[in-house]
């Protein structure tokens, strides 16, 4: 099995406007993640952009058919946005991808993935758990996120992540190893859940939150 680390996150149904998809990206180059491709690699969706010292600008007034909504069928690497990882105290350039799901008709719910190369955290994970939790955060805060997961790729085939289906009836029959909560999930808590997270992080009505290191089994 895969040992990347995934986040996904859902959110409210909107368009992915020129602001949005830029407030994202600089809010993510902010934190460690540079829109970009590794050298000699070919990412059509890099296309829809231009990329400068002050951030990257979208230059395709198309962005939500180039990212998430054309019709099939589509080519190799539809969708795909190319990250590369350049924060102090990670060694070396990683890889990552964020991608943006199609809407859900039948729960409102939009959906955004964002994958990094298990790589990244081989010389010193706790400082790659770091960088992933505040990739995270960022990610649950620029889109306004109902609900929010991070994990290893095992932990997908492992346990089954709340659906968005769950999540718009206001359960959470599960945690994961990263949690991002809007307040309408609060009353699925576990009893002492954040009391006891190793990370933290409230933003408004959201809560992102690490799972204790007890209740983890099932995630590594």
């Amino acid at each position: 099995m895969g040992r990347d680390w995934e986040s996904h996150v859902y959110f409210e149904h909107r368009p992915l406007t020129p602001a949005l998809v830029e407030d994202v990206l600089r809010r993510l180059a902010g934190a460690g993640l540079r829109l970009g491709a590794p050298a000699g690699e070919d990412f059509p969706a890099l296309r829809g952009f231009r990329l400068d010292g002050s951030g990257p600008v979208v230059i395709d007034a198309e962005i939500d058919e180039l990212l998430r909504s054309r019709p099939p069928p589509v080519g190799s690497g539809y969708g795909v946005l190319p990250l590369l990882v350049q924060r102090p105290g990670l060694s070396g350039e990683g890889f990552a991808s964020l991608t943006f799901a199609r809407p859900d008709p039948a729960t409102g719910l939009d959906g955004a993935t964002l994958v990094v190369d298990g790589a990244l955290f081989r010389s010193d994970e706790e400082a790659a758990l770091d960088a992933a939790f505040a990739w995270f955060g960022v990610l649950c805060e620029s889109l306004d996120a109902a609900y929010g997961w991070a994990d290893w790729e095992t932990a997908s085939f492992l346990v089954a992540a709340p659906s968005r289906r769950e999540v718009r009836a206001g359960s959470l029959p599960r945690l994961m190893r990263f949690n991002a909560l809007g307040r309408g999930l609060f009353a699925s808590l576990p009893a002492g859940a954040i009391e006891r997270a190793p990370r933290l992080h409230r933003a408004g009505d959201l809560v992102i939150f690490e799972r204790p290191a007890s209740e983890q089994a099932l995630s590594t």
